[in-house]
């Protein structure tokens, strides 16, 4: 489970996969938990798409914690994380 530098936060991917006419496995829900790593309290959620690659990462500047997304290699979204 990957988790903040200082150690407060860990993100939790949760997808849901379901089997389409074609009995092939499909993801049509993904998301990403932020979670207090002291008390396991949801902080938040960030809905991401099925359609591209996402990659997240934890990151912290001046102090601040942030949740860095990439969809597709090329679009990045940034959330601050406030407990």
């Amino acid at each position: 489970v990957p988790s903040s530098r200082d150690g407060r936060f860990r993100l939790l991917h949760i997808d849901n996969l379901h089997r389409n006419w074609l009995d092939q496995y499909v993801t049509t829900d993904l998301k990403d938990n932020v979670v207090s790593a002291a008390t396991g309290a949801l902080i938040g959620t960030v809905k991401e798409t099925t359609h591209d690659s996402v990659q997240s990462r934890f990151a912290e500047h001046e102090g601040q914690d942030y949740l860095l997304v990439i969809e597709g290699g090329t679009h990045l979204k940034v959330y601050k994380i406030a407990p």
